[in-house]
C-alpha cells in the first residue's frame, strides 16, 4: 500500500510521563515507558514483524525546532512497524546531516531494516530520556489512520534522543490502535 501523506509526523507537544494524569497503565503503559528496544519487544511477540517504509528524504527543519540544532538539514525517515500485516507502530526518525554516515552506518540505505537493531547494538549511541505525547484525533499524524482505513482516535507516542559525537538523532514512536488493543488485552 502506497501512502500519500509523507511526512506525517513532526507536530507534537512532548513532556515527561508524570505530567499526564491519564498516562496508560498495565502492559501498554509499561511498553510505552520502556527504555529497551521496541523492535526487540515486537519481534519477541513472534507475530511476523515487518518494516514498511512510508517515506524518507533530506528536509530542512525550521530553526525553532529542537531537532534543527546547528544545521537545519536533516534526514527524515518514517516507517510503520507491522505485526501480522497490521500496522502497530508509526516511527519517525530525524537524523542530522552530519550524522548520516557516522559509525560506519549509512542511515539513508536502511531500507526495511529496523533502526532499533542499529541503535541498540551500536555502543557509541547514548540514549537520552524518553518524553511522551498524546496525539489528539485532529493531529496531522492521524491522517495516516485515514489512509490505513483506521478510525481516528487519540494515540500515545514517545520520543527519545540518541547522542553520538555531539549530534542528536531523534526517534519518535506512536503506538497505533492494534498495538494498544493487543497490549491491553494481554495485560
Amino acid at each position: 500500500m502506497q501512502l500519500q501523506g509523507y511526512p506525517y509526523g513532526g507536530q507534537a507537544q512532548w513532556a515527561e510521563a508524570s505530567t499526564f494524569a491519564d498516562f496508560p497503565e498495565g502492559q501498554f503503559g509499561q511498553w510505552l515507558a520502556s527504555q529497551d528496544s521496541l523492535t526487540q519487544r515486537l519481534k519477541a511477540l513472534e507475530l511476523g514483524f515487518e518494516v514498511q517504509v512510508v517515506g524518507e528524504s533530506m528536509q530542512q527543519m525550521p530553526a525553532t525546532r529542537v531537532e534543527a540544532l546547528d544545521n537545519p538539514n536533516v534526514w527524515v525517515r518514517e516507517v510503520i512497524l507491522r505485526l501480522n500485516d497490521e500496522p502497530w507502530v508509526f516511527a519517525r526518525t530525524v537524523i542530522p546531516q552530519a550524522l548520516l554516515h557516522a559509525c560506519g552506518v549509512d542511515f539513508t540505505q536502511l531500507g526495511k531494516r529496523p533502526l532499533g537493531e542499529i541503535l541498540f547494538a551500536t555502543t557509541p549511541f547514548e540514549q537520552g530520556s524518553l518524553s511522551f505525547t498524546r496525539h489528539a484525533p485532529q493531529a496531522h499524524l492521524l491522517d495516516l489512520l485515514d489512509e490505513l482505513g483506521i478510525e481516528r482516535q487519540t494515540l500515545w507516542g514517545r520520543r527519545r534522543p540518541f547522542h553520538y559525537d555531539n549530534q542528536v538523532l531523534t526517534v519518535a514512536e506512536t503506538f497505533l490502535p492494534a498495538a494498544g488493543q493487543y497490549l491491553q488485552a494481554h495485560s
